[in-house]
């Protein structure tokens, strides 16, 4: 990012957003890259997933939540074997992809087989 953008008084934090996921009473984290894009009707959104395997829609202005989906239960960092890099649910931990004409948001997580 250009330093003279940075460091002028327009950029800075424009909200901060508190996710509802709270599995097995633990909130939710973000490993994944946040993607920004702006749709059809003109507004400009934020796609993000969490490691409960949550995904939101939240406006790019004010941090709303606009939509959500649980894509599965998050896999346990405890059923890993002491392999505990995330913890305690480990579920999106990347995404980003995007089509020009439309939006394709692809994600990987991990849960238990259905």
């Amino acid at each position: 990012m250009d330093p003279s953008v940075v460091g002028s008084a327009q950029f800075g934090q424009l909200w901060k957003a508190s996710l509802p996921g709270n599995y097995g009473g633990n909130l939710e984290q973000i490993y994944s890259q946040p993607l920004v894009y702006t749709l059809n009707d003109g507004v400009q959104y934020v796609f993000m997933a969490t490691t409960q395997n949550n995904v939101y829609k939240l406006d790019a202005k004010n941090g709303t939540i606009v939509a959500s989906r649980n894509l599965h239960i998050p896999f346990l960092a405890s059923d890993l074997n002491n392999c505990v890099d995330i913890s305690p649910t480990i579920g999106v931990t990347v995404s980003k992809s995007y089509l020009k004409i439309s939006v394709t948001l692809t994600t990987y997580h991990i849960s238990y087989g259905v």
